[in-house]
């Protein structure tokens, strides 16, 4: 991917070197709502040819995905060879778009690009790669903004919060412990001895026992709700769930940290 990306010397990306699976080659259409507005972006409409569909040419598209258009490498040669125009024209290749909605494919793709590199680079037609989601920078670029909105936010911020029981006398799991380093202590309000630094299938099976034991265990939960439990969540989970039952009733709140994709939800 690396290579596929690099600008080195300010040289052409020759498409045809990509791997297939990489690729797409897409018809672009801006949409005339956008055409001719103040706005500083344009929403761009990808359609894919029928043989590419029939080939099977089918990657799926999510929103908030990053994706990259760039000329073709057929196309730079042609406007190099034509005039000066056309060299300043393809002087930049490429131009990154925003995917607004989810689709089954690049066939009636909605993605919003920049206006002036549109007005740049843009062509009737280029190649498209997906290059990753943007949704975790989104999520924490609208957070911030939302910041001050946060009923709480004086409570997670005061510096003088108390550890609740349940998060002192918490069960460390064994996927966050130092296989190699020594039985030590872990200080928050107080001293909390870590037990022995391993990590094996059965002391994580003892690690769900102990957490689920310790938030009332069969006779509270049901056996039905423990075996699903100790299928569906991994200890963190667990032990996030049996912080916030332990102290269920008495009082302030339990804050979830981690990040995006482990299971907070």
């Amino acid at each position: 991917m690396s290579d596929v990306l690099s600008n080195k010397s300010n040289s052409s990306i020759n498409w045809g070197n990509v791997p297939q699976g990489w690729k797409t080659r897409v018809v672009c259409a801006p949409l005339m709502r956008d055409v001719g507005t103040a706005t500083d972006y344009v929403t761009i409409q990808l359609r894919v040819k029928k043989q590419q569909l029939a080939n099977g040419e089918m990657k799926e598209f999510v929103t908030n995905d990053i994706i990259m258009l760039a000329v073709p490498f057929e196309s730079q040669t042609r406007s190099n060879q034509t005039s000066q125009a056309g060299r300043q024209k393809v002087e930049r290749r490429c131009l990154l778009g925003h995917v607004e909605h989810s689709r089954k494919s690049a066939d009636g793709l909605m993605v919003k690009v920049s206006r002036d590199l549109w007005l740049r680079v843009g062509c009737e037609e280029m190649y498209l790669m997906n290059l990753g989601s943007n949704v975790t920078a989104m999520r924490e670029f609208t957070s911030l903004c939302r910041v001050n909105s946060i009923p709480i936010l004086n409570e997670l911020l005061a510096g003088n919060a108390k550890w609740s029981n349940a998060y002192k006398n918490r069960i460390i799991p064994s996927a966050l412990r130092n296989k190699d380093a020594p039985k030590k202590s872990v200080s928050f309000s107080e001293e909390l001895i870590v037990g022995p630094f391993c990590d094996t299938a059965s002391s994580d099976k003892k690690e769900k026992k102990d957490l689920i034991t310790k938030i009332g265990g069969v006779e509270a939960l049901g056996k039905g709700f423990v075996e699903y439990a100790t299928k569906k969540f991994n200890t963190s989970q667990l032990e996030a769930i049996s912080a916030a039952a332990s102290d269920y009733g008495s009082g302030g709140f339990t804050l979830v940290k981690g990040p995006p994709g482990t299971g907070k939800t």
